[in-house]
């Protein structure tokens, strides 16, 4: 049925239309087309609008508009029309509104499932859904996850790149990392890559790299399942690859919007191929501990150290250890700069008169998405 409005709206592009030397039934054929445009346009920019509707209010009574991304390590991303989208800090954040769902995990681990509302007092989150109602203390809540957000928005990353150049000895260092993780409500992958050159003059050329997919599932409170693949090269140790498949359980021992602390302990069976050997097969078990600091007052800075032990049960007496650190700081916005260390240490190479230990210290610039 057409309305008065929508005649006087067909009419009125049809007298646009009339100089364009179109006959009558074409003008209005074209007229009410471009009228039914405009009106889903207008119609979907409308509910564009009224999808930012979610509201935070900050501690100093301030209120902004627009729609909650994801809380995550100490920060609420809060997309809004004016200024884009922005980071808050969680600790200024008092109240929090949204009618979409999202899924909510406190310190404890527990989850919650629901839309997001101001509790009765102050600094309390109200998560409900058409049976039940659960208020947490907002200092409690470490991640605000939306359930139907799109598989890109999910994705957290950086990648970063380091040059060293000494002329003494005519050395060049090339250091490169890449990082992204992707989380839905059962998942959490992630993939890493990291590879160090060195050319030296009168010297043989140095290359050691790292590249890990990790696939893990939350299971209940504080524990995951996971799966890792790895593939690994260290010319210095001469091992040309390592290619290796974890199975193993872990356990969040500590999770605040400032750190993470946690444990993990499995199996791992790889294939070894060193410099002048045949290929090797091992089996391991594998138990190690992961820390992870952040801190979101200008400027950003995050730490992160972990350790793993392997002791071999194929081979009695073989014991390889790991150990990675990485702190990153924030320069200007989304680029930092990278400080990171590693050793690995293996007691019983497959070949006799290797190097045992290896270690080294990179610096890099790098940029965060």
């Amino acid at each position: 049925m057409w309305t008065i409005g929508r005649l006087q709206e067909v009419r009125g592009i049809e007298g646009i239309l009339r100089g364009a030397g179109l006959s009558s039934s074409s003008r209005r054929r074209l007229a009410r087309q471009l009228s039914l445009v405009a009106v889903v346009a207008l119609a979907l920019a409308r509910a564009s609008y009224a999808e930012r509707s979610d509201v935070v209010t900050l501690s100093n009574d301030d209120q902004i508009t627009g729609e909650v991304k994801e809380l995550r390590r100490g920060k609420l991303r809060f997309k809004t029309d004016h200024l884009g989208t922005i980071d808050i800090e969680w600790e200024h954040v008092v109240e929090l509104v949204s009618k979409e769902t999202f899924e909510v995990e406190v310190e404890s681990g527990e989850t919650y499932y629901g839309i997001l509302d101001a509790g009765p007092e102050k600094a309390t989150l109200s998560v409900s859904t058409a049976e039940d109602t659960w208020l947490l203390a907002m200092d409690d809540v470490v991640l605000i996850t939306p359930i139907g957000a799109t598989f890109l928005s999910r994705i957290d990353g950086s990648f970063d790149l380091g040059l060293t150049f000494a002329s003494a000895n005519t050395a060049t260092t090339f250091n490169t990392a890449f990082q992204a993780s992707h989380r839905t409500r059962k998942y959490l992958r992630k993939l890493d890559f990291s590879s160090i050159y060195t050319d030296q003059e009168n010297a043989d050329e140095i290359q050691r790299t790292v590249s890990t997919f990790e696939l893990s599932r939350f299971i209940g409170q504080k524990w995951n399942t996971v799966a890792a693949a790895r593939l690994e090269s260290n010319e210095e140790l001469g091992l040309d690859l390592r290619a290796s498949v974890t199975a193993a359980m872990r356990r969040t021992l500590r999770q605040t919007n400032q750190s993470l602390f946690s444990a993990q302990t499995g199996l791992v069976v790889n294939e070894e191929k060193y410099t002048g050997a045949t290929s090797t097969e091992n089996l391991e078990a594998v138990g190690s501990i992961a820390y992870e600091k952040f801190q979101f007052h200008d400027p950003e800075t995050e730490f992160s150290i972990s350790f793993a032990v392997l002791p071999s049960i194929s081979n009695s007496g073989r014991v390889r250890a790991e150990l990675e650190s990485r702190l990153r700081r924030e320069l200007i916005s989304d680029f930092f700069l990278a400080l990171s260390l590693w050793a690995t240490h293996d007691s019983e190479p497959p070949v006799e008169d290797l190097e045992q230990t290896d270690y080294g210290f990179t610096t890099s610039l790098g940029y965060s998405f």
